[in-house]
């Protein structure tokens, strides 16, 4: 399953190149947001299947780190091209270490139970 979640990011992230490459109005600032939201959603997602025995939580929270993805991905699409005041990138950044946290407190209350 592993092997799967990477092959998705790749095809992911393969998508968002040839649609950048594509379309004169994709900006290459929301190319590179996306693309580091496709990376890191598949970083968590994969960290989550090489830490958790198969049971219904990581099945749950691959769905919601999905949907986490989701959400940063529609955010880098319709953020503005700067830098400077870009809520978006902010909130792209904490939802980022919201994935962050729940792993960690996921990986955390797994060590204890065992």
């Amino acid at each position: 399953m592993k092997n799967i979640v990477l092959v998705a990011g790749l095809l992911f992230l393969i998508l968002n190149v040839v649609a950048g490459l594509l379309f004169n109005s994709y900006d290459i600032f929301n190319d590179v947001l996306v693309a580091s939201s496709i990376v890191t959603t598949t970083i968590v997602v994969y960290i989550l299947f090489s830490i958790k025995k198969g049971d219904l939580s990581r099945m749950f929270l691959t769905f919601v780190f999905i949907l986490i993805g989701f959400m940063k991905i529609l955010f880098a699409l319709f953020s503005p091209s700067t830098f400077r005041n870009n809520y978006s990138i902010l909130f792209i950044l904490g939802l980022i270490f919201v994935e962050i946290i729940i792993l960690l407190a996921n990986y955390y209350n797994r060590k204890n139970i065992e």
